[in-house]
Formats: C-alpha cells, structure tokens, sequence
C-alpha cells in the first residue's frame, strides 16, 4: 500500500499526530495516530481505521473498528476524517 506524499502534513492538518511504536523509518511512524479523541490506523489494506476513545481504548483487537478507504486528496481527508469518527 502507497501512502500520499503529503500524508504527514495532512494529518497535522486534522489535528492528529503519531502514536505507539517509533520506527526506524520516520514516514512509518505515521501508521499510527492519536488526535481527535479516537486512536487511528492505516491498515495494510489501504483502509483508515478509527478505533476507541482514549478512555476506553485498551488494544485495536479489543476496540469497535470504524473504517473508510484511504483518501487520495486532502480534501478527501477532511471529509473522511470525521466520517471514520461517527459512531452509532
């Protein structure tokens, strides 16, 4: 799976930053995001996933999952974002 270019500044854009593991290559880093109040994915299927709140986020395998293809535009990314974080 290919990320954007302009992944990074996109994220920074809606207010995410990253989470979890640091990896030795810096734009892997940005798998894994926190912001918003949601803990985010990108899975290896080209999907954003949008897990638990920070309060009741223990592990992604314990945590509804609410998913939207990768976005290729960052006006995509703007719509999609909020979007993945509607939950019922």
């Amino acid at each position: 799976m290919q990320m954007p270019k302009q992944w990074e500044n996109w994220c920074r854009d809606q207010r995410l930053s990253t989470h979890g593991k640091r990896y030795r290559k810096k734009r892997h880093d940005w798998l894994y995001l926190r912001g918003r109040g949601y803990y985010w994915r990108v899975n290896c299927d080209g999907m954003l996933e949008c897990g638990g709140t920070y309060a009741n986020f223990d592990r992604w395998a314990l945590c509804n999952i609410d998913e939207v293809p990768m976005p290729k535009t960052r006006d995509e990314f703007r719509v999609t974002s909020p979007q993945a974080r509607s939950k019922p």
